[in-house]
């Protein structure tokens, strides 16, 4: 004769004795929490470790044009409902951009940091 073993079902939902629910959790997090108060001016040296008080913004775009994240290929997107197959025209490098036009069915070959032709709203990456 074997011995039976009962086994109790479990599921992803079955919630183990002595869990904290998720409000407990929350109260036991925040308690400790103090909000800060006020703000003080300091030089970019002086701020490390420090909180900002209000968003930072440029005050102009740096690169001052759209480049491209990714090693890949600049292109059109409409033109993929035309083709899957599209005619590389040139390269474009940081520092160095595509000059010539990008017409439809076309694609640059595009390197991190490089100017994005005007014509292309897609980078594949490579």
């Amino acid at each position: 004769m074997t011995a039976r073993t009962a086994v109790t079902p479990q599921t992803c939902d079955t919630v183990p004795t002595g869990v904290l629910s998720v409000e407990q959790a929350r109260t036991r997090i925040l308690a400790p929490l103090q909000a800060l108060s006020g703000t003080e001016r300091l030089g970019l040296r002086q701020a490390r470790g420090r909180i900002l008080a209000t968003p930072v913004q440029a005050g102009f775009a740096v690169p001052p044009h759209r480049n491209s994240s990714m090693d890949g290929y600049a292109f059109a997107h409409a033109d993929l409902a035309h083709s899957l197959s599209l005619q590389q025209v040139g390269t474009a490098w940081a520092g160095q951009p595509h000059t010539g036009p990008l017409k439809a069915g076309e694609c640059v070959r595009i390197m991190t940091g490089a100017m994005v032709p005007p014509q292309a709203d897609t980078v594949q990456m490579q």
